[in-house]
Order: C-alpha cells, then structure tokens, then sequence
C-alpha cells in the first residue's frame, strides 16, 4: 500500500532537515564531472541517490515513519564532506559553509519547543518504558509485545516479528468484497486445536491502525482459517500464510509466552480473535483452566506517556498472564 501524500511530501518536507548536505552533494557531483572525473562522480552519485531512493520508497510504504529517512541522511552524511574535500576554489569555500549550516541546522532541532519536532522522549515516557522493561525483565519465560517489540530485546527475551512485515504478509490475502474489515474472522485461530487458525496480535494492531489509509477496503481474515481459499493462492504465498497462522496459534495454545502486552485500543479485538488460543480446553473465559489470564490493576503508573512521538498511539498497556 502507497501512502501517496510522501510521493511528493518527501522531497518537499523529509529532505528539509538534511538540505545542506544534498546540495553540498551535488555541488560535489558537478565540480568533479568538470574535473573529469565522470567514473568517480557516478560512483558518489549512485550511493547518494540509493540512499535518497531507498529512504523515499520506505517512506511511500505504509508504517514508513521519519526514521527511515536515516538512508538518505547517512547517504549525504557520506557524500557532503567528500564533496566538501574537492579541488574547486569555490567548492572550497562553499562547502565548509554548507557544512557548518547543517550542524545549525541539527542543533536546533533539538532546541525546538515541539516534542515531535525535537524527537526526544520526555521524562514521562522514559519513566514508563522503564517500568514495561522491568516488568518484561522479571518474567521468568518470553513475553509476546506486538507494538513495542523492542523491549523483549532491551530485556533479553526472544523478538517476536515486525509488525509491518506482518502486514505486508496478511497484504496477500483477498480483500473483502463489501470494503468492510470482518471482525467475525476469527474460526481460524484454532487450527493448532484441530480447528482453524488465526492471525497474530500485531497484525490485528497494525490493520486497525490502518485501516483508515486504505482506500480499498480491508483484507479477509477469514480467509486465513479457509484451506480450500489458501489452495487457490500461489504456492509460496500460502505457504508463508499458512505457517504464520499455525505457528501463532501453536505458541498460544502451548503458553511459550509468560505474559501477552497489549495496548488498550487493541487488547478487546486480541481477545476476541484469539479467544480459542487464550482460553482452557472448556472453550470458555473467566474459568479456572484459562491459558492466559488479565494481570490485575494497571502495568504502568502512566500508561499513554508511553506514546511514541512518531507512529501510532500506545494508549495504556495491560498484560495478559500464563496460568500455570
């Protein structure tokens, strides 16, 4: 899916902060293709525009946030003080000048009144990352964080998948003819249970955070429990969809994880996608044989100051606990 306002927004917002060094870049290009230096000058030219390209591709991608603008920064970061170094008189002059721009420039992001702008967490929010990290650490087995993956790592349990990588997998199944999300899909969570099986979390999170951007409608999960609709997909595909699904609903089923961090907006749809991977062998929850049961009181002090100032809303995580 193309987010179409960055095909130009791009080149004329993302590239604002890291002008100086573009055009230092280009100025660079020039005077060495006026030295005769053309194979040199492609070179740098290549690994420049791979940079630029790769970071405004990645951003015309749905979930590509301001950081993957880092290809294109690193890529001019490379080429302005290389072109800065060149023979020219004038480059010599211009270039330690653009150079010295673009340090202003980025000391003053960070001096900017805008958090979003500056991108620094503020005290709240490192107090409650600090706090889910804690929690994370003091789990004695891997704990299942679809929106904050990077804790389990920070924690030194075992990393679950991206997100947008899961997105981009369940992209793969039809859409629905009516352009309406089918909340009613979840008979294909149960196939490790010798049913159907379902989809993962932080699918669940990142298509409803979406779902808004998509103009076409909304993808069918049900197809996920449908073998016969699976066998019509090319091989490779259902082959991966397949996996997914029956491997999710396997670790569910066999508690590998010790606990289940869910934000709030998407803690009901989790439970009630994956409820037959969640509950006890009776099929009902609230029981005394529930596989994962909801950790009583809040898991922060200050649940929403864990929203990242870029991407989208964590709300107030809560945690659901293995019984066992």
């Amino acid at each position: 899916q193309i987010v179409g306002e960055h095909k130009l927004g791009f080149w004329t917002a993302d590239l604002l902060p890291m002008l100086p060094l573009v055009v230092l870049a280009l100025a660079g290009f020039v005077a060495r293709c006026r030295a005769g230096e053309a194979r040199h000058a492609l070179f740098l030219a290549a690994t420049g525009s791979g940079g630029l390209v790769t970071s405004w591709l990645s951003r015309l991608h749905v979930g590509g946030f301001d950081n993957v603008i880092q290809y294109g920064f690193a890529a001019a970061c490379v080429l302005g003080p290389v072109a800065a170094a060149a023979q020219p008189r004038w480059l010599r002059l211009v270039g330690p000048a653009l150079l010295a721009v673009q340090f202003i420039v980025l000391g003053a992001i960070p001096l900017s009144p805008h958090p979003r702008r500056a991108a620094l967490p503020s005290p709240a929010h490192r107090s409650a990352h600090e706090q889910l990290l804690a929690y994370v650490k003091a789990q004695p087995g891997d704990v299942l964080i679809p929106a904050h993956g990077g804790i389990t790592a920070a924690a030194g349990k075992a990393a679950g998948a991206h997100g947008q990588a899961i997105f981009d997998l369940l992209s793969l199944l039809p859409m629905l003819p009516n352009g309406f999300f089918d909340l009613q899909a979840h008979g294909g969570i149960t196939a490790a249970a010798g049913k159907a099986a379902g989809a993962h979390g932080q699918a669940i999170f990142d298509l409803l955070s979406l779902l808004p951007m998509l103009p076409n409608g909304f993808f069918d999960l049900q197809a996920l429990g449908d073998d016969a609709r699976l066998a019509r997909m090319p091989a490779r595909c259902r082959t991966a969809l397949v996996s997914f699904r029956d491997g999710v609903a396997r670790v569910l089923l066999e508690q590998r994880y010790s606990a289940i961090v869910l934000d709030d907006q998407i803690g009901a749809a989790f439970e009630v996608l994956f409820a037959l991977a969640l509950v006890g062998p009776d099929g009902l929850p609230g029981t005394a044989d529930d596989l994962y049961r909801r950790r009583p009181g809040r898991l922060l002090r200050d649940g929403p100051a864990l929203d990242p100032l870029i991407g989208f809303e964590a709300d107030d995580p809560y945690a659901l606990e293995a019984r066992r």
